[in-house]
């Protein structure tokens, strides 16, 4: 079963994740957290399978997150989807474990399912050639 981390504060966004999420994997865990404080003391009991992460939450930003992540062995390998309100085009993220960002401009229903679907199976595939 999967565990998706979704770590997002704004409330109606968040649902959105959410269901989006639920739709990709109706038999998902899903965790919603507003602050990415929050989101890693969860990661000490299991670890997820995606993290859907607002680039700038409340508290420390999404990029302080990212490095605490990369700076542990197992959490380093978990997939990142981003949600972003600028442009990051330009920045090399995959280092980060960042497998798609989602712009909130762009961001539909859809689109938000397919990229949470694509960014599972590359975890799933990803386990499985271990």
């Amino acid at each position: 079963m999967s565990r998706i981390i979704i770590v997002e504060e704004n409330p109606t966004l968040s649902d959105c994740l959410q269901r989006a999420a639920a739709q990709a994997d109706p038999e998902a865990e899903i965790l919603c957290f507003r602050d990415a404080i929050s989101a890693m003391a969860a990661l000490s009991d299991t670890l997820p399978s995606l993290i859907i992460l607002n680039v700038f939450p409340s508290g420390p930003d999404g990029f302080t997150f990212l490095n605490e992540l990369i700076s542990y062995h197992d959490t380093a390998q978990i997939p990142i989807l981003l949600i972003a309100t600028i442009n990051l085009q330009q920045y090399d993220l995959k280092h980060y474990g960042v497998v798609d960002t989602l712009y909130i401009e762009e961001i539909t229903p859809q689109s938000t399912k397919l990229a949470i679907q694509k960014a599972l199976d590359r975890h799933q595939e990803r386990n499985y050639a271990k």
